[in-house]
């Protein structure tokens, strides 16, 4: 719907366009003038054309009809009918050779090998020249559709993204995508994967989950030297890795393990850098372990054990809050019962008889209730009448 708008943009500016020109023409219909009046035509289109084709190359644009505007750090491919035809680049600091020219300049100048459509630091060789269109507005000349049109492409990749939460709290996860895109990523871009129940040398199953940072060295050989470049490259770093987790102990990965480039699990995926630059056009910058967790049944017998390592702290705990109330109820019986012996004493003072079968009843008080109150009775009644 938005290209069909944009077409039928350009239809009615061609259309007025046309209109003004037959206008002068038509007041100069005598043969003698009727030149002038094509030149003058001529010549009053071309001033406002000047001044508005700058605003309705911005608007196209954004259609990607006859021009486009690309990303800093990214690139897009242009093809002629179904096939490939160019690639062009936003990326400051950076150029690529486009054309057998700049390639032989490039060559001369490096002394290096190099081929067709080779990221390189600008300023090695001259610039492709850009129209005064191109530079004025930002946008970059695709052809005439449909002639030639971008390149689109299913991109499968995942990243590490910031996700919130309930509550308001930012986590960090991995994200998958495989949307349709007409982008290059070309600037350094970092990607995750995971190698999933890889073994330790204990034969702990466990998930390693990992970062790579890349960089596009040529747009041609990641897009149409393999299919899917990094998928590809994903699984050559996964086997790569689930050999080097098979060397270490679970400890040691989780504790021994870091990012020093040249060691361990992220000199391992460094080593591929040579094969994925050379057959990938991809160049590997930075790999490093994200994150480890037990797999499978290793993951349910932590699970179960942390459980039941929760579960005993708890009872001791509950057994230790039990026994120091129950010690402190006995406390404080003993306590309430020493002073209910002693205000009886008090009462009884006077009556020596009674106090002592009071302290029997005390005493005896296991006997039963019933017991407990006759012997008490007793006592009084014999006192009373004492």
């Amino acid at each position: 719907m938005k290209k069909t708008l944009a077409y039928l943009g350009l239809g009615i500016l061609g259309t007025i366009s046309l209109i003004c020109l037959a206008s002068l023409a038509y007041c100069f219909q005598e043969e003698a003038m009727f030149g002038v009046g094509i030149l003058l035509g001529l010549g009053l289109l071309v001033i406002p054309t000047v001044l508005v084709l700058p605003f309705v190359i911005t608007f196209i644009a954004r259609f990607d009809l006859f021009y486009t505007f690309i990303k800093e750090g990214r690139g897009v491919v242009v093809k002629h009918g179904d096939g490939f035809y160019k690639v062009m680049i936003r990326w400051a600091g950076h150029d690529i050779i486009d054309s057998k020219e700049k390639l032989s300049a490039y060559v001369a100048k490096t002394k290096k090998k190099a081929k067709m459509w080779k990221i390189i630091p600008s300023g090695i060789v001259d610039p492709t020249k850009l129209s005064w269109l191109e530079r004025s507005t930002g946008a970059r000349w695709i052809g005439i559709p449909p002639f030639y049109s971008l390149y689109k492409y299913k991109f499968n990749r995942t990243m590490l993204v910031d996700v919130r939460v309930e509550g308001g709290s930012l986590i960090t996860k991995p994200s998958y995508s495989d949307e349709e895109t007409k982008w290059i990523f070309l600037s350094a871009t970092t990607y995750w994967g995971e190698i999933p129940a890889a073994e330790t040398n204990e034969n702990v199953p466990i998930n390693v989950g990992f970062l790579e940072t890349v960089v596009i060295d040529n747009p041609w050989d990641a897009l149409f030297g393999v299919n899917q470049w990094l998928e590809t490259i994903m699984k050559l770093s996964i086997q790569r890795g689930r050999q080097y987790v098979g060397t270490r102990s679970y400890n040691d990965l989780i504790q021994k393990e870091d990012n020093v480039q040249k060691e361990g699990f992220s000199g391992g995926l460094m080593k591929l850098r040579a094969e994925v630059l050379k057959k990938f056009g991809v160049e590997v910058i930075h790999a490093e372990i994200y994150s480890i967790e037990l797999s499978g049944k290793a993951a349910d017998a932590h699970e179960e054990a942390a459980t039941a390592k929760f579960t005993a702290d708890a009872k001791a705990a509950a057994t230790v809050i039990t026994a120091t109330a129950n010690s402190r109820a006995i406390e404080l019986e003993g306590e309430a019962r020493a002073k209910s012996v002693a205000k009886q004493l008090e009462q009884f003072a006077t009556n020596p008889d009674a106090a002592a079968k009071i302290l029997d009843a005390e005493v005896g008080r296991n006997m039963g209730l019933g017991n407990v109150v006759r012997t008490v009775a007793k006592a009084v009644k014999e006192g009373m009448t004492t």
